[in-house]
């Protein structure tokens, strides 16, 4: 997707993204949890958001330096505010694919963002060659079976190809084969999460108010309230119920 049009997805929901981020929040611990215990240096941020994960790594390091940058200048003032009084967190308008760190780190991390690349490839080698001796590169990123649900419903409910813009997100073996070939130890997990609506409509403004429409339509849907209907019934029909799965690779590899 244009990163263009995803810093402008985020701008819009720079207000409610905090209250309907309950993935991102999991995929957080998840990936806090696979962090070293301790770095040897400043750690690098890539796509803070309104610093959800950010948070949870001032806590996990307390003392140590963060730099923090996102693609979306709303998100960014977020930021400013969420830890304008912490002098050990720094924030910073910048595109993480194209970003070039002009020092090294002791951990570069980064939540959710990795999925969205045009250059996956460059941008892995880019941070290894951020990272110091002995550091980390961790990262979460969403698959392509993200949404699959939602992905068979509209197939099942709707006359036109709706495709998903999840469909195009990278394999874990993407990952894997691009991260053993620049460092010595890597390891890829694939998790799966759930999360239930009480309808399509909430399943439809979760994605919205997150600002990650790009897990949703190329193009659009012409969301009619018949159109509505005939696809919730779909989705109620294969899935029992207003479920989603969020397929979500946790990388890490450094050193050892």
């Amino acid at each position: 997707m244009n990163n263009r049009v995803v810093a402008q997805n985020f701008d819009r929901s720079v207000r409610t993204y905090d209250r309907h981020a309950s993935v991102q929040r999991k995929a957080g611990r998840l990936l806090l949890a696979r962090c070293p215990a301790g770095v040897a240096g400043d750690i690098l941020e890539l796509g803070s958001g309104t610093g959800l994960f950010t948070e949870m790594l001032v806590e996990r390091y307390p003392g140590t330096a963060i730099d923090a940058l996102d693609l979306s200048g709303s998100m960014v003032e977020s930021l400013r505010a969420r830890f304008g009084g912490n002098p050990e967190v720094s924030c910073r308008v910048a595109d993480a694919e194209l970003f070039e760190p002009d020092r090294k780190y002791g951990l570069v991390v980064s939540n959710a963002v990795f999925h969205w690349f045009s250059r996956m490839e460059d941008a892995l080698a880019k941070y290894q060659g951020a990272l110091l001796n002995g550091g980390v590169l961790a990262f979460t990123a969403f698959g392509p079976e993200t949404f699959r649900e939602l992905r068979e419903a509209l197939r099942a409910g709707h006359t036109a190809d709706v495709p998903l813009s999840s469909s195009s997100f990278r394999t874990a073996e993407d990952y894997r084969a691009r991260l053993e070939w620049l460092f010595p130890v890597c390891r890829v997990e694939e998790v799966l999460l759930q999360e239930n609506y009480a309808s399509l409509l909430d399943l439809l403004r979760a994605i919205k108010r997150t600002g990650t429409r790009g897990y949703g339509f190329n193009g659009g849907v012409p969301w009619s309230r018949k159109t509505l209907h005939r696809v919730e019934e779909s989705y109620r029909d294969l899935s029992g119920g207003i479920s989603a799965t969020f397929q979500l690779f946790v990388c890490r590899a450094g050193a050892s």
